[in-house]
């Protein structure tokens, strides 16, 4: 969710470029079996490449969200000490995102021109049975993986992996509980039975609501009490999240409210203040202090916010208090959405005593040899591909219990509804990855290599994590206090490297190596809203197009003068560097809204901007007289019967030029007004109210921004059964068109990654055919090195979101 922040460009700080992104699916074999994977002595081998340079003194990286609770079942587990310490898991990705189910023999890709090796610990191959509507994925592990306490990796630990992440008491990462496993729901349903009492007495609790009386139909005064002071506690630690988050990610706007003369001992109080600000829910004062949008008024000399003050604000915009407002905690460490709490609540209210499994095993999981399991899965869908082939193996001899691991006597390593035990405990880091944790301490993690590792033993001696708020993270690495960050690149981040370097951002200092994060910033329109008549006619679809032809034509503009060089234009429903977009050295790879109504270019080569905007209200003069309109001397003169002559775009920010898109619609507005359109610019002050227009159907057009993964799924959100008002209301859109709904259905099917792209693009093609979304821009970050620190040949080429120094 693009937040409304006032410094939006620090938004993708909280966009990990590794891992949490959705891949493409695997190719479905017509006839696969569990024998069908043989192990070729013929390798394939990559090109011959430099040696890499051993580096034996240490190699700091900075990082914001290093937590002290280093498990592999915490859901704020550091996504570069996961990679480096676990492993890829089954699978890895390519440099789009793609996984990579060969791994045996290993294959080679293609990614920005270049040809790349990638390899990994298993061979998967996957069968679609369209009679029974069940896959079947056939995993094959390499020999010889071992964890880095030495053990080897069989398949009893991928088994025992797997039942622990499907066990009804399991709540941490990976969870598979969504995943619909054969057999699974059977083997769930025993816990979620027992669970049936607790969770009705939470919900007569919550019906009754924090004052009323202790006593009452469905539960008991302790659990009343029990259950409001959990719902306080993780309330308020959930704010008070958001309040250390700021302070760390963006300590450096307290100068925006900040008074001239601050008294001692105020530093609770203006974190608090800092947060609310950030967040939205304050407004600056002119001379020092914030305005709450609850009405309060607090100066920052004499009077502070407390963290309740910050709760009265968060209920002004969100009445229903924690349960509506979860949004807001979304991707900020340490803070528990309201359905999570409520989850785990019930889950320690739950007795557990004689409570036994109803089938004594999940009949989808099944053991073939030492080296070889069976998952089987009703249906066939992308995230199940991609959640099942992700998980990293951990080892039954650390995390389980080998003595009750026996799977024809159906024991799994574990005690059924209990591992929530064993995802608290304090027990250490240990995965097939090629570093393993030596220790934490002041806030750094200290790794050392995996002498076992599969690959051979890494280059670097030691590689330490440091937690380093993003704020500092630059000046850190300029005092050789660490020697790498992840960073979101803005203007300001690419000025201060030009002047580190001399004048380029990357240099004799600083190696900057840019990518496009997995998420982009995008121009709605409501096809049922702005249409004339039926909102798949011809006719609306015109008037849509040449809206979209006048915001596209600002794009570039827009871009440059908000992120200059830390920023790119999209030209397709899905962020540049994903597996489904078109790569842009592609030849059918063209930008969007480009064309006029008979299908010819827009643009020429050496066309001034002037030159641009003016062919862009052209082109747009003639998808509105297609549509229907009047048009004389250049201009729109009357709309058809049913059709409006201005427009609403909505942006969600109270200060609309803080957002990126703002001089875009400013731009727009112009140009239209020009050729006799108004489009008006409305500022909605949350994306609360946002998505209320939007799930309202009230919103014409507006901006927005969307995170998505290698392999999107783009059902939910294009599907005619997603239809406000008709269907699942994900479809905010109002498109509805049988031949995209098959394409949206083809891509939910097994085929081959070929016919998956080129159902993309289809998919895509009619998606800007109907003119309902205008990609308008994608945000870079960086990993930036000491040059001195690390020798650049040792970093991989193309590095992107899915695959950087750490996929190695």
């Amino acid at each position: 969710m693009e937040r409304q922040l006032r410094i939006l460009t620090a938004c993708a700080a909280i966009l990990i470029a590794i891992g949490g992104c959705t891949p493409p699916e695997p190719t479905v074999s017509a006839t696969p079996s569990p024998t069908a994977i043989e192990e070729s002595p013929d390798i394939a081998v990559p090109a011959a490449a430099p040696t890499p340079t051993a580096i034996l003194k240490p190699i700091v990286v900075a990082t914001d969200d290093l937590t002290a609770t280093l498990s592999p079942f915490d859901p704020n587990l550091n996504h570069t000490l996961a990679a480096l310490t676990l492993g890829s898991g089954l699978t890895q990705r390519d440099r789009a995102g793609a996984l990579v189910l060969s791994g045996l023999k290993g294959e080679y890709r293609s990614y920005n021109g270049n040809s790349y090796f990638y390899d990994g610990i298993a061979d998967v191959s996957v069968e679609y049975d369209g009679e029974s509507d069940s896959t079947s994925y056939y995993v094959k592990l390499r020999r010889g993986v071992k964890f880095s306490d030495g053990t080897a990796l069989t398949a009893d630990d991928v088994i025992f992996t797997l039942y622990l992440l499907c066990d009804p008491s399991y709540a941490g990462r990976n969870s598979l509980k969504t995943v619909d496993i054969s057999g699974l729901q059977e083997y769930r349903q025993a816990y979620l039975d027992a669970q049936a009492k607790p969770r009705s007495a939470v919900n007569a609790i919550m019906k009754a609501g924090s004052d009323a009386d202790d006593k009452g139909n469905g539960f008991t005064p302790d659990q009343y009490r029990e259950f409001w002071f959990a719902y306080n506690t993780a309330y308020y630690s959930a704010v008070q999240a958001i309040v250390d988050y700021c302070h760390t990610a963006y300590a450096e706007f307290a100068d925006d409210i900040a008074p001239e003369e601050i008294a001692p001992g105020t530093a609770d109080g203006l974190k608090t203040a800092l947060a609310m600000y950030v967040w939205g829910f304050a407004d600056p004062i002119f001379g020092g202090g914030v305005a709450s949008i609850s009405g309060d008024v607090f100066n920052l000399t004499t009077e502070f916010p407390e963290l309740s003050d910050f709760v009265a604000a968060i209920e002004t915009r969100y009445p229903g208090g924690y349960p509506e407002c979860s949004a807001e905690f979304s991707d900020v460490p340490g803070a528990i959405a309201f359905d999570a709490f409520r989850d785990a609540f019930i889950a320690s209210a739950t007795n557990l005593d004689g409570v036994r499994p109803a089938v004594p095993h999940i009949s989808g999981i099944r053991r073939i040899s030492e080296f070889e399991l069976l998952i089987a899965v009703n249906g066939y869908s992308a995230s199940n591909t991609e959640r099942l082939l992700t998980i990293e193996p951990l080892p039954l001899h650390v995390y389980g219990n080998a003595d009750l691991y026996d799977p024809e006597g159906d024991g799994f390593g574990l005690v059924y509804g209990s591992v929530s035990a064993i995802a608290d405990s304090d027990l250490p880091l240990v995965g097939i990855g090629a570093y393993s944790l030596l220790k934490f301490s002041g806030g750094t993690a200290y790794l050392e290599p995996n002498a076992s590792y599969w690959r051979g033993t890494p280059n670097i001696a030691e590689i330490q994590l440091r937690e380093t708020p993003n704020s500092n993270a630059l000046a850190a690495l300029r005092l050789g206090t660490v020697d790498a960050a992840l960073l979101p690149s803005d203007r300001r981040l690419t000025e201060e490297l030009r002047f580190v370097n001399g004048g380029e951002p990357s240099g004799s200092t600083l190696t900057y190596v840019p990518h496009p994060v997995t998420s982009y910033g995008y121009i709605g329109i409501n096809a049922a809203n702005v249409a004339i008549g039926e909102r798949g006619s011809d006719a609306s679809k015109n008037l849509r197009r040449g809206l979209a032809t006048v915001l596209a034509a600002y794009r570039e503009e827009s871009v440059t003068a908000y992120f200059g060089e830390s920023a790119s234009v999209p030209n397709y429903p899905a962020p540049d560097g994903s597996y489904a977009a078109p790569e842009r050295s592609d030849p059918r790879y063209t930008t969007a809204y480009s064309t006029d109504v008979n299908g010819n270019a827009i643009y020429r080569s050496g066309m001034s901007d002037a030159e641009r905007y003016q062919a862009a209200e052209q082109a747009a003069l003639g998808f509105f007289l297609a549509a229907g309109y009047s048009v004389e001397g250049g201009r729109v003169t009357a709309a058809p019967v049913g059709a409006k002559l201005s427009f609403n775009a909505l942006i969600p920010a109270s200060e609309p030029s803080d957002h990126p898109s703002y001089l875009l619609l400013v731009r727009a507005s112009d140009s239209l007004a020009n050729i006799g359109l108004e489009l008006n610019i409305r500022a909605v002050g949350s994306m609360g109210e946002l998505r209320s227009a939007l799930y309202s159907e009230t919103a014409e057009i507006w901006c927005a921004a969307r995170e998505f993964g290698a392999s999107p799924d783009l059902f939910p959100l294009y599907h005619s059964t997603g239809l406000i008002g008709t269907g699942t209301d994900t479809n905010i859109y109002g498109i509805s068109d049988s031949a995209l709904d098959a394409l949206m259905q083809e891509l939910r099917s097994g085929d081959s990654i070929l016919d998956r792209r080129v159902a993309y693009r289809e998919a895509f093609s009619v998606l800007l055919a109907w003119a309902v979304e205008i990609p308008a821009y994608q945000r870079m970050e960086a990993w930036l090195f000491r040059s001195s620190a690390l020798d650049a040949l040792n970093l991989p080429p193309d590095m992107t979101a899915h695959y950087d120094w750490t996929s190695k």
